[in-house]
């Protein structure tokens, strides 16, 4: 479909107020064909209340959502657009009650990662690390579309209790308190997602 072109509509160009983006001072306004249903047109006029609206901009991209799906348009978001396959979904880097340093405190804390494709990803060789370079090494783990697995920080054995739960085997915490940045890598080296927070105890990325 071409740009700007909606079927069964008709553009045209009156003079009057401006919308911020039309050219020799034209404002964009549409009028019905008998091919377009009610609930179309009223998508269409929607539109047009609001390329009226002050705050143009923010309120074009909300109307543009809400008409494309009454029209049955898929439109992709920048941030839909953006988002990494595999991705942070989840970091808990300050494990409950004291930092004792006990192997139960250290898996308190862990880092979760999610598939947001619909096809499952080889894992093997990823790598996720700090800012002070420490370094957890995936082995071979397939992660299916839309599942997560849990990486945490102390010993255990791969896939227990959960299927989904790996260790990093360390004997010290990963993840500052007072804030990090977790990065994930491909096995190639090549930046996935990384995830930055602050002073706190968890955060969903």
């Amino acid at each position: 479909m071409k740009p700007g072109y909606c079927p069964g509509v008709t553009f045209r160009a009156d003079l009057g107020r401006p919308a911020p983006w039309a050219k020799n001072n034209a404002r964009i306004t549409a009028e019905p064909s008998s091919r377009v249903h009610a609930v179309e047109w009223d998508a269409i006029k929607s539109l047009r209340t609001l390329w009226k609206a002050d705050r143009v901009k923010k309120k074009f991209v909300v109307a543009v959502s809400v008409a494309a799906s009454l029209l049955g348009v898929v439109v992709a978001t920048p941030a839909q657009a953006a988002e990494a396959p595999v991705y942070f979904s989840r970091i808990n880097y300050d494990s409950p009650g004291s930092d004792t340093r006990s192997n139960v405190s250290l898996n308190g804390e862990w880092f979760r990662l999610s598939n947001s494709t619909k096809k499952a990803i080889q894992l093997k060789d990823f790598t996720v690390r700090d800012t002070a370079n420490h370094i957890y090494k995936f082995g071979s783990y397939v992660l299916n579309p839309g599942k997560s697995v849990t990486v945490h920080t102390g010993k255990g054995t791969d896939g227990k209790p959960a299927a989904t739960d790996r260790y990093w085997g360390s004997g010290a915490y990963i993840w500052n308190n007072t804030g990090d940045t977790a990065i994930l890598r491909s096995a190639t080296g090549k930046t996935i997602n990384s995830c930055t927070f602050g002073k706190g105890t968890a955060t969903n990325c």
